[in-house]
């Protein structure tokens, strides 16, 4: 078992060497105290409501600079004689002139395995996606009497999104893995315009087109595993990789706590 210990520990902090990439999932640097945002399993783990929230600024005082709220809240119940946990998140973030929200409702059955629990949940929310950019003209000559025009228009659309993820959680370890947006939400973000001629810009001539893009399938491992120490010390060493098709995120992290109230790390 120290082995293993030792194997673990020696995997986050390689793991804690990867570069940070863009995800739609917000990497959260308390990333342990809102586990149920990367994973719907881990939903009313604990045994009393567990309500949290965090607000992200970054670059304050730049014009547009991001600003990230979450607000997650979940709890545990029995029915049937069985274990089940409900909560509800929401997340809103504004970088320049997006304005992206999700509002989502999650549910886990729970079912004793030897001396841990097994997590089975599922997530269902709306996407509300606002971004809206000006039109800009860019001149294809000289004496500017045609140019190309490149219109972004106001992309402002619901649309449903789903997650699923299964954990396993002990006293002393809890693993688990997820997979977000597995429907993969589509909208459009912008149309172009064909060449239009300055003379003859009053024209209906005109072609323009719309890019569908879409929300991508992610991906999502936690873990963590505590490690006693003496006189009520413990380490607890954790890990967070999100993953979709274009980038990677990991963070690793080594916190130590004292009696399950006080931590550093």
């Amino acid at each position: 078992m120290k082995k293993w210990r030792n194997y673990f520990i020696i995997s986050l902090l390689l793991c804690g060497s990867i570069k940070l990439r863009a995800q739609w999932e917000s990497p959260i640097t308390h990333f342990w105290e809102v586990k149920g945002y990367y994973n719907p399993s881990y939903t009313g783990i604990s045994n009393s409501i567990n309500t949290t929230a965090i607000y992200k600024y970054q670059l304050a005082g730049i014009e547009g600079a991001p600003q990230r709220v979450l607000f997650t809240t979940n709890m545990p119940f029995t029915f049937l004689n069985k274990h089940h946990g409900a909560g509800i998140i929401a997340y809103t973030e504004n970088i320049g002139t997006l304005r992206n929200s999700l509002f989502a409702a999650q549910y886990s059955f729970k079912q004793q395995i030897g001396s841990g629990m097994l997590n089975l949940g599922l997530q269902v929310g709306i996407y509300n996606l606002n971004y809206y950019v000006e039109t800009v003209n860019l001149t294809s000559n000289l004496d500017q009497t045609s140019f190309n025009r490149l219109s972004v228009n106001t992309t402002k659309k619901q649309t449903a999104d789903i997650g699923a993820g299964v954990s396993w959680t002990a006293k002393k370890f809890y693993v688990g893995v997820s997979a977000l947006h597995i429907n993969q939400p589509k909208f459009y973000v912008f149309n172009i315009s064909s060449p239009t001629d300055n003379s003859l810009h009053n024209s209906t001539n005109n072609s323009s087109d719309s890019l569908e893009s879409h929300i991508p399938l992610s991906f999502n491992l936690t873990a963590g595993y505590n490690i006693p120490l003496f006189n009520s010390f413990e380490i607890q060493p954790m890990v967070l990789i999100l993953s979709n098709s274009n980038h990677t995120y990991t963070q690793a992290t080594m916190q130590i706590k004292y009696d399950n109230k006080l931590s550093v790390g």
